[in-house]
Formats: structure tokens, sequence, C-alpha cells
């Protein structure tokens, strides 16, 4: 008799939590993070804001890097992947620089660019694929750069393979950094709009930004994810409202997943595609997969490298660019 008593004393206490795992989300409200600095405090040498045009807003803040070479009349634009920033070129950009003028932009809501809420606009959500492949074009438009190379990593690897083919004319080349382009992360819109979710959502939001787990997942050599790179990482954390903003862009990203992987036959130009043969987070094979789908790509394997080659291996990674673009300028 008294097991039996235990075991629904157990159930109502799990009943009970279950209930408060389920109510109390509803009554709780997550304040934005203040007390912080603004994008254009962090602007130093080498470094800018630009305020791109965006329909719906009263124009988005891009905080981008750039190197400008007066003696080449090629541009680089480099585009990190998602919980990056234009940090995440920090080792290459000096080797970028010598082809050409070259820009990496943070996109919204990451680095130091813009921290948008749900008020400051309306119409489209700025935080969408569609609306980042916009702003890249739109950062073009404002910067006056007319041809450029693009450089994706991860999910600006999508970024990049989508403009490729909506402004083909506009885009001299691609070099694509275990792109993201065959992964889908798309979450059921229902439950991202339940009350509790919202409410609870900036919570996962800073946890998965302020966190290391994902960044130690990116690299195959973990002694190399020094303290240093780390911080670069978490910039966006040290800008206001940074909290709620990054939720606004998981609930966007998550929701409509790009459709650019059913298009990759469509892409003219000519394409370099880099996997890291370690990558835990794009397989290798996935590279693979759309270097082949691709007509006019390479496809080079950097060993003992992960997913991200331009930080964990950018001697290797320097030398396979430079030999391939040597051979299309030839």
């Amino acid at each position: 008799m008294k097991k039996k008593k235990g075991l629904k004393i157990t159930l109502i206490i799990v009943g009970l939590l279950l209930i408060l795992l389920i109510t109390v989300p509803l009554f709780i409200s997550i304040d934005a993070a203040t007390g912080l600095s603004e994008p254009e405090d962090m602007v130093s040498e080498g470094s800018a804001i630009v305020t791109i045009p965006f329909e719906g807003t009263d124009g988005i803040d891009i905080y981008y890097e750039y190197a400008e070479n007066n003696t080449s009349d090629q541009t680089f634009i480099l585009l990190h992947g998602s919980m990056y920033n234009s940090k995440t070129w920090s080792e290459v950009m000096n080797y970028f620089a010598t082809k050409g003028s070259v820009y990496a932009y943070d996109q919204i809501p990451y680095g130091y660019s813009e921290k948008l809420l749900e008020s400051d606009w309306s119409g489209e959500n700025p935080y969408t694929t569609e609306s980042a492949i916009k702003q890249l074009k739109l950062f073009m438009d404002e910067l006056g750069i007319e041809n450029a190379t693009l450089v994706g990593s991860s999910f600006g690897g999508v970024i990049a393979a989508d403009a490729a083919i909506r402004y083909e004319d506009s885009i001299d080349a691609l070099i694509l950094v275990d792109p993201a382009i065959l992964t889908s992360e798309e979450v059921p819109k229902w439950i991202l709009d339940l009350k509790q979710v919202d409410n609870m959502g900036p919570i996962f939001a800073s946890m998965l930004s302020e966190g290391d787990t994902f960044y130690q997942g990116t690299f195959y050599d973990k002694s190399l994810l020094t303290e240093e790179r780390m911080t670069y990482n978490k910039r966006e954390t040290e800008i206001n409202n940074w909290n709620l903003a990054m939720w606004e862009y998981l609930k966007a990203w998550s929701t409509k997943a790009s459709t650019v992987s059913e298009r990759l036959a469509e892409i003219n130009q000519d394409v370099l595609v880099i996997s890291g043969a370690e990558d835990a987070v794009v397989p290798v094979e996935e590279s693979s997969t759309i270097a082949n789908a691709i007509p006019k790509a390479d496809f080079q394997v950097i060993e003992d490298c992960g997913h991200l080659p331009q930080e964990e291996c950018p001697a290797k990674f320097i030398s396979i660019v430079d030999e391939w673009l040597h051979s299309i300028t030839e």
C-alpha cells in the first residue's frame, strides 16, 4: 500500500512540474539587454557602418570591416555563417586584400550590426533568408560595388549561391566554404508562435550566443579555438538589445529554409567549393554533392580541418584559393 501511495505522490509532483513548465512561461517577459554599446561605438580603423535602405524600416545599420586595393579591379565580399560574424575572416582578410578590395560585414543580428526588434519594422521580416540575400545586394549598392566575388562560409554560402543566380550580372565568381546549402533546420511555425516558447525564446538565444558548445563543435583541433577567437564569436553580446534581436532572428531563420539547393545547376559563374575533411556541421559528402551539381565548380578538401578552414587552417585555405584564382584568370 505504501508503495502505491509513493507512486501517486511522484505522479502528482511530475504533474505539477509539467503544469509549471507549461504555464509559468506565460507570465514571464524577458527584458532587452541594456547598458551595453551601440554599433557606432564599435567603429575603428579599417571598419565602418553603412545604412542600407531596407523597405519597412528606417534603414539598417550594417557594420563592416574592409581593406581597399587601388591596384586591382577585383572585389571580394566575405559572408560569414550563422552564429559568427565578420571576424571569422580575420586570418585571411590580408590575403584577399592582396588580390583586390575586400569587405566583410556582419549580417543582422550578428556582430556589431543593428539589433532590430519587431517594433522596428513593418512588412517583410528583415531576418529571413530572403531578406539576407536582398541585404547583400543593398550593401553592394550603397558602397557602389558593381561586381564582386562572393566568399561564403556555411550559411553565408547559401546567401552567396542564391545571389549568384538572382544577381548574376553583379557576381563574378563564388568561393563556398563548407556551404550549408543542403542543411535544413526548419521548425514548425506553430511551435515558435506558442506564447510559452516566445516568452522563453530570448533565454535560449542567450544560452546559444553566450555558450561555448556550438563554437567548439565547428573546430576539429579544439586547441586552436583560443579565448580571443571565442570572444570574437560572441561580439553581438556587446550591443544593446542583442538577446531579443537574436530570438527574432532565430524565429525567422528557422521557419522557412532556402530552396537554392534545387537551383544549383543555374549557377553559371566559376565556383570553388572547399570542405574541411572533419567538418561535423556540414559533412564533406554534402559539399561534394553541391560541387557536382554546379556546372563550373572545383572541389577541394582540407585534411584534418573542421567547419571553418578560414579560421582553423588558414594557410591551406589560402593556398587552395590562390591556386584557383590564378586558374580562372589565366
